[in-house]
């Protein structure tokens, strides 16, 4: 089956990780869309690698979440794949320059073009460092501050990484579940209003 991911041909591999973007701001998102700088909630600055068996790719994203919707540019080695997604809790977008390229829920676009859907319903808490609170956690492990560093949230086992030099995001989040391993590196996390 992995085989058949089409992730996984050489033609595809940045269009499928601009999904896997999406993947980790479509949990941020509870109201509304309404896209102004008084509604930005965070932006996020990194690079994002994931794992499928024995093979990965890597790109580059900036995600900025708003109350309700988000905003993902990604693209791989010097700039090229640029994709942007935009979106909310029930509908995501993928687009290449003025081209809708995908359209429709998260969870059924991922599927598409991943072979896998992400738990996008609790990546945001991670992104600022914690188990998501509405979903049942185990944590296995705290730093000296009681602070969670490692858990385990809807079957995936996280893992959050030092301290980011911004707001509550940790330097790297790795998360894995089976053969499936994400690994984001965050470059910069700002707050928004």
């Amino acid at each position: 089956m992995i085989a058949d991911w089409p992730c996984l041909s050489r033609t595809k591999p940045l269009f499928c990780l601009a999904i896997l973007a999406s993947a980790l701001v479509a949990g941020c998102v509870t109201h509304a869309p309404r896209i102004s700088p008084e509604t930005l909630e965070f932006e996020v600055q990194g690079k994002l690698a994931v794992r499928l068996a024995q093979r990965g790719q890597s790109m580059r994203f900036n995600w900025r979440q708003y109350t309700g919707a988000y905003e993902v540019q990604v693209w791989g080695p010097l700039g090229q794949g640029r994709v942007m997604l935009t979106g909310t809790p029930d509908d995501m977008r993928v687009k290449r320059g003025d081209r809708v390229v995908d359209r429709g829920p998260p969870a059924q676009v991922m599927a598409r073009h991943l072979g896998f859907v992400l738990p996008i319903d609790v990546l945001s808490s991670w992104i600022r460092g914690m188990p998501h609170p509405d979903y049942p956690a185990r944590v296995l492990a705290t730093d000296g501050g009681g602070q969670v560093q490692d858990f385990v949230q809807s079957g995936w086992r996280v893992s959050l990484g030092g301290q980011g030099a911004q707001g509550p995001a940790p330097a790297r989040i790795v998360a894995a579940n089976g053969e499936q391993k994400i690994t984001v590196a965050i470059k910069s996390f700002i707050e928004g209003a």
